[in-house]
């Protein structure tokens, strides 16, 4: 069962409790639903070493004229501003569809909206929740992104029960809800928000016809594509539950009781 830009919310509703395992947990599952990322992609897993690492999310800033790359685990040090960040790649690692192994980046510029509350066409701000994440975590280079300052990294388990107890909270069945269904909802919302076939395949790095293989993306491209992915209206709750009205719901999960 896909994930929805509200179940994305509903998740900050019940996890953003102040703590930093709270907001790693937020700000991974909107990582992964805005990048179509599959679960191992972004979490170090014990089964997949290509997890996204600090050094891996660059934050592009102004300075004295020119673009300057800042690694996120440098936000801090440097005591950068997100009113200089210009752009924010995400590399990630060792996809199915990389024949050269050189991973894929993806890049999204930043219009400074995210400075302002939230528009009616756009739930929750990527750009902004990486970029205090960053400053709060300040994780080493080579540690996962979603780690906290070297005492602990985010662990699989707690996004797979994460995905499950917004499910439960929404009233779907939780059996049917996994941490890959954030993958699945991230490519379904982006089909029922009418982004091209070739732009889903590329942004959820799936194998493909040949050709697809060399289209490089602006980073116009990759904004267009957060735009659809944040925007509450374009795949919700209820389409989910008209796609499975047959589907029963089993006994709730645990609720979540943060440590």
């Amino acid at each position: 069962m896909p994930f929805t830009n509200d179940m994305i919310c509903m998740a900050r509703k019940i996890f953003d409790d102040g703590s930093p395992i709270g907001e790693a947990i937020c700000v991974a599952l909107e990582t992964g639903f805005c990048c179509i990322m599959r679960v191992s992609e972004y979490i170090a897993v014990p089964w997949a070493n290509h997890h996204l690492r600090a050094c891996d999310v660059i934050f592009w800033v102004t300075r004295g004229g020119s673009l300057v790359r800042v690694l996120s685990s440098a936000v801090a040090a440097e005591e950068v501003a997100l009113s200089e960040v210009k752009l924010v790649s995400i590399h990630v690692r060792d996809a199915k569809n990389d024949i050269e192994g050189e991973g894929h980046v993806i890049t999204f510029e930043v219009d400074h909206a995210p400075l302002q509350p939230p528009k009616q066409s756009r739930a929750f701000d990527l750009v902004r929740h990486l970029f205090e994440w960053a400053k709060r975590a300040q994780p080493e280079p080579l540690h996962p992104f979603f780690s906290y300052r070297g005492e602990w990294s985010l662990p699989y388990a707690f996004i797979n029960t994460a995905c499950k107890c917004v499910g439960d909270k929404l009233g779907l069945p939780p059996h049917l809800i996994s941490s890959h269904s954030v993958r699945i909802g991230g490519a379904s919302t982006m089909a029922a928000g009418m982004q091209p076939d070739f732009l889903i395949k590329l942004l959820g790095r799936w194998k493909s016809l040949e050709f697809l293989e060399y289209i490089r993306l602006c980073s116009s491209a990759f904004s267009s594509a957060l735009h659809t992915l944040t925007d509450p209206a374009v795949f919700t709750v209820e389409h989910v539950r008209q796609m499975c009205a047959g589907a029963a719901k089993r006994a709730p999960v645990a609720r979540w009781v943060p440590k």
